[in-house]
């Protein structure tokens, strides 16, 4: 079985550290890029399953280089800002990203209390009901009664279509 590989692009090492741990802890193949150029040239390269895009970058800033990845590339793109404006994530959206999460979260503390503080059951539980809520946090009117994404019972969530 093929082990999915997620492009981590961040100029702040830290950051791109704290989330490679984490995503190699729930058994990911993790590659880095720190500016959007580099992220280009690892997508020449590396198959990719799904990019976590910064904005503000060197060299090739993320909107530049999601514009670039979509003109040959289908890969799932999620991105990960400091610009949490309506309008910012607005136009990262209507570039091409499949969702828009603004920082600051703590991916730090996520891996410690994933690793250090939680039995394996229940933390793979437990991260995407964080996720889940941190997702809700941002796209929802009032997080605690949600429109969008909805459980399903016994399946997951879905993400509902209103016009």
């Amino acid at each position: 079985m093929k082990q999915e590989t997620i492009l981590v692009v961040d100029d702040n090492r830290e950051i791109v550290f704290s989330i490679s741990e984490l995503l190699r802890y729930e058994g990911y193949r993790v590659v880095n890029a720190y500016d959007g150029l580099e992220a280009l040239e690892v997508l020449e390269r590396e198959e990719v399953d799904l990019i976590l895009l910064d904005v503000m970058m060197p060299s090739l800033n993320g909107l530049s280089a999601l514009m670039k990845l979509r003109e040959r590339w289908k890969i799932p793109v999620i991105i990960l800002s400091a610009k949490t404006e309506e309008s910012d994530k607005v136009s990262g959206l209507t570039l091409g990203a499949d969702d828009y999460i603004g920082k600051p979260y703590n991916a730090a503390e996520q891996i410690y209390e994933c690793v250090w503080e939680q039995d394996a059951d229940y933390t793979v539980e437990n991260t995407v009901m964080v996720h889940i809520r941190h997702i809700r946090e941002q796209i929802e009117i009032d997080a605690k009664n949600p429109r969008y994404i909805k459980v399903v019972w016994g399946i997951g969530y879905k993400m509902e279509r209103y016009l």
